[in-house]
């Protein structure tokens, strides 16, 4: 989402007359803020939606603002707001109006997931003197996830540069749409957003994160679509994530097991649920660079014991025992990768290294244990959990060892 530094006159809904100059931006660091040269009230509180129009002739809506700081100046007050979501291009007037079918995001991986080889072909004549160069897009998905809910991959634009002597540029941008048969409250369409960015999360192991977001709606009485960007905070957003991974860096992709990606996608959103501490638990990883490895190896112990309560003994057990029980049953799938001699030595490994990191003094766990071997365990770890969410998706031991052979992601192991 791009940073927004904009000017207007913003009221609220029940009193449109009243109007107060200020400053709206926006960051991805910062989220929304509105600073006000005055104030609503006599002392500023929390207020569901604020509009606007800026100096650009836009309307706006911001939606769960809370004044943050206020300061009583001479003859009147300036405020300042931080606001949950911001929507540029439409004025609401109550909560009910945040009500909508269909949402479209990019999101920064999503073209190299999608990525299909040989859209682009050349030939040169030379009788003619002249190149021809085909470009074809790749291909439109639906996925029906549930009588009432549709996800639609791929659908996307082309844009041609500007000519340069003997150079085109030409770009291909994909989106997501998520489109429901009857209005949803704004917090149903993110959150089915957000289990898509946990599902690009999960497949690219790495940070993901939604840009240029729409909402589609219609005004009353209009019978025409009208569309307003929506904004809103993206914590721990780095920079960095802006390099992308080629296609043979994900788990798996639309062109690596083409006949399976439909059903992949359509359990992992009726999964969700049931996945969703496990899912949370594994991608928060990679939202926090500061994370200790010490951490990284309690949040997959926390994967493993999670996912083995949910989908296989919800019974109290000891936890070496949900180890070996996810070890074996992938067993095939992955240990030609780690090549683990002892499935017991192993998940023993496990158990005393998380409980001596849950129970003991860090400090003293440090000293006396290896943080290589620390390490060496998080990995294997990840691997353990990736395929018990793989085999729950529907994937066989053997689909999953092919796909763990053509991708790049554990090769380091």
């Amino acid at each position: 989402m791009e940073p927004i530094k904009s000017k207007g006159l913003f009221f609220l809904p029940e009193n449109k007359t009243t109007k107060i100059p200020g400053i709206l931006t926006f960051s991805n660091q910062d989220g929304v803020i509105l600073e006000l040269l005055g104030t609503f009230t006599i002392v500023p509180g929390y207020h569901h939606i604020i509009l606007g129009l800026t100096s650009e002739g836009k309307p706006v809506s911001l939606y769960r603002n809370e004044a943050i700081e206020f300061n009583f100046g001479s003859g009147f007050t300036v405020a300042t707001y931080k606001s949950r979501y911001l929507f540029i291009g439409i004025n609401f007037d109550t909560q009910r109006d945040l009500r909508f079918r269909t949402l479209g995001c990019r999101f920064n991986d999503l073209n190299e997931w999608l990525y299909i080889e040989n859209l682009i072909s050349h030939k040169h004549n030379k009788d003619q003197n002249e190149t021809i160069i085909k470009f074809k897009s790749p291909i439109s998905k639906s996925i029906n996830l549930n009588k009432d809910l549709v996800l639609i991959l791929g659908q996307s634009y082309n844009e041609r540069g500007e000519r340069f002597p003997m150079k085109i540029t030409i770009q291909e941008t994909s989106l997501i749409k998520v489109l429901y048969k009857k209005r949803v409250p704004l917090d149903q369409l993110l959150a089915t957003l957000k289990k898509f960015q946990n599902l690009l999360t999960f497949v690219s192991q790495k940070q993901v994160y939604p840009y240029d977001i729409s909402i589609d709606f219609r005004i009353k009485n209009d019978r025409k679509i009208h569309s307003a960007s929506l904004y809103f905070q993206i914590p721990n957003y780095q920079e960095s994530i802006k390099k992308s991974p080629k296609n043979y860096e994900f788990l798996f992709s639309p062109s690596l097991i083409p006949q399976k990606i439909d059903s992949l996608i359509h359990k992992w959103f009726e999964q969700g649920d049931a996945l969703g501490l496990v899912i949370t638990e594994f991608c928060g990883q990679f939202y926090n660079p500061k994370m200790y490895q010490e951490d990284k190896f309690l949040s997959m112990t926390a994967c493993l014991e999670s996912f083995h309560r949910e989908f296989r003994v919800k019974k109290d057990i000891s936890n070496i025992d949900r180890y070996k029980s996810l070890f074996e049953e992938g067993r095939s799938a992955f240990n030609w990768l780690l090549k683990i001699q002892s499935k017991n030595k192993f998940c023993e490994e496990l158990k005393d290294y998380r409980n001596d990191l849950t129970h003991n003094n860090p400090e003293k766990v440090l000293r006396t244990k290896n943080i290589h071997k620390l390490y060496q365990l998080t990995e294997y770890s990840k691997v353990i959990v990736v395929t018990a969410i793989l085999r729950e998706l529907g994937l066989t031991n053997l689909e999953i060892k092919h796909i763990f052979k053509k991708n790049m992601i554990f090769r380091k192991l």
